[in-house]
């Protein structure tokens, strides 16, 4: 699945954070019990943007994961870690 246009980077721009928080949702889709990040809407996405860091994982242009992270202190907390299962 690897290949050159393979891509992480950081998402500076609240541009398709619909996009993110559907990749985000499959990603979470079919645990059991059900994870509570499937309740988050794009408002709650769109206020974690304002707040944290977000590093994207890209193959061409479709969306495979992605890390949240958030200052705190001295460090740098990883708040969210998701992938899509075909890129696990």
């Amino acid at each position: 699945m690897g290949g050159s246009n393979f891509q992480v980077h950081r998402w500076s721009s609240p541009g398709r954070l619909d996009d993110i928080l559907a990749m985000v949702h499959a990603a979470f889709a079919g645990l059991d019990p059900p994870s509570g990040v499937l309740k988050e809407t794009l408002d709650d996405l769109a206020a974690r943007f304002r707040r944290e860091t977000f590093l994207v994982a890209q193959a061409s242009h479709e969306l495979v994961g992605s890390i949240f992270c958030a200052r705190k202190d001295a460090g740098l907390y990883l708040t969210r870690l998701a992938v899509l299962p075909a890129w696990r």
